[in-house]
């Protein structure tokens, strides 16, 4: 094995453990520590014994950081943060957008709709406590799965350098975040904005609840689980950075549970609104397309769509996992 190589894994797992602005200097100071400890080592060292003296990437990080305990560590607390400032804005965003259309969607009830923004502080708070109670539980859990090590310490126990195509786009993990929680809020708060808009000859306005509010109380809690699982698979994926068992495992897990829910709300709850399909009927045109404008049809469309989207990102998952993602 290439000693250039091993080095450059070894700072790899070294830098990884530390606040995002120390990766750089940090990586350069201990590039040129191993250099210097092999010209002070003779002709006879080797890159493998200079890594052997070092010890476990793991315990030399601990020396570049305060020996303190966390309630976030550095290692996840950019991730953390990033995640805190996605959810809290998506949550003050959602508050005041569903206090807004409720405004315009009834304004007699302006008062009711100022009321809402007095559920800002709350449910910031709310979040905050949920994000940094997840990040808690991933830390405490290990959410690295790195195997321990019963042997000593060897250089050849070091993870490859990651491939590119390996690396889970944070872009990509920040888009589903966002669709989360500003999809959750909705629900909460402007449960009405999923309705059909009518208006009449004289203008007035009229809105048909897609959903089945009667049983609103029923659904919601059902939904807000679901896509708070997806959370934890969005946010597991971003503290791990790269496609791997871990990630899969996750993934696998979570796409299980959330089938379920769907399942559950679609097929077992009154989910959709009696009236919505009603008029969906009495306004087709292609009798032959009657027979499907029901709410099972609906329930069963859906959760096909469900099960064909879990299955196409699980298996995407799986490929890329086991394709790019071996250590």
């Amino acid at each position: 094995m290439d000693g250039q190589h091993y080095m450059e894994r070894y700072i790899q797992e070294v830098v990884r453990r530390l606040p995002k602005g120390q990766r750089a200097e940090i990586a350069l100071e201990l590039q040129e520590m191993i250099q210097e400890m092999l010209s002070a080592d003779g002709e006879e060292a080797t890159v493998e014994s200079v890594l052997l003296k070092l010890g476990p990437p793991k315990e030399l990080a601990k020396k570049y950081r305060d020996d303190r305990r966390y309630l976030v560590s550095p290692e996840y607390f950019d991730n953390y943060l990033w995640v805190l400032r996605i959810v809290l804005l998506c949550v003050g965003l959602s508050v005041i957008f569903s206090a807004v259309v409720n405004f315009f969607l009834d304004p007699k009830q302006a008062k009711e709709a100022a009321m809402e923004l007095l559920y800002l502080p709350s449910g910031l708070l709310a979040a905050f406590g949920a994000v940094t109670l997840l990040f808690v539980i991933l830390e405490r859990l290990h959410v690295k799965f790195e195997p321990s090590q019963s042997s000593p310490w060897n250089p050849s126990q070091l993870p490859p350098l990651l491939q590119k195509k390996a690396v889970i786009s944070r872009s990509d993990t920040v888009v589903g975040l966002v669709f989360i929680v500003l999809f959750c809020m909705l629900l909460t708060f402007a449960p009405q904005v999923f309705s059909l808009y009518l208006f009449s000859d004289s203008k007035e306005l009229t809105m048909i609840p897609v959903f089945d509010m009667e049983h609103w109380n029923v659904i919601l809690p059902l939904i807000l689980a679901s896509m708070m699982i997806g959370l934890v698979d969005e946010v597991v994926k971003l503290v791990t950075g790269r496609y791997c068992g871990a990630v899969l495992a996750v993934n696998a897990v979570t796409n299980l549970c959330q089938v379920m829910l769907s399942f559950v709300v679609l097929k077992m709850i009154p989910f959709w609104n009696p009236e919505f399909f009603s008029w969906l009927r009495k306004k087709c045109d292609i009798p032959d397309l009657l027979p499907y404008i029901t709410e099972e049809a609906f329930s069963n469309l859906f959760l096909g769509l469900i099960v064909f989207g879990t299955a196409l990102e699980l298996g995407t998952t799986a490929y890329k996992s086991l394709r790019y993602g071996k250590n």
